[in-house]
């Protein structure tokens, strides 16, 4: 699991790199972090992503 979790973080980390505004990696990445117990991160991802679109149905799931 822990391999999972590196290979989808690294994967994840370069889409935004190509595509910084693919809201879906930003969530992706909060995921990741919420599994981690890493809360800060987790919110600062999902505020990266309302920054691109603040109307994604799946992201104000995660911010309500």
């Amino acid at each position: 699991i822990i391999w999972r979790n590196i290979v989808s973080l690294i994967s994840i980390q370069t889409i935004i790199s190509i595509d910084p505004k693919n809201v879906e990696a930003y969530i992706g990445l909060a995921v990741i972090s919420d599994k981690k117990d890493d809360y800060n991160s987790y919110f600062n991802y999902l505020v990266q992503g309302f920054k691109v679109n603040p109307k994604h149905p799946l992201l104000l799931l995660h911010l309500a």
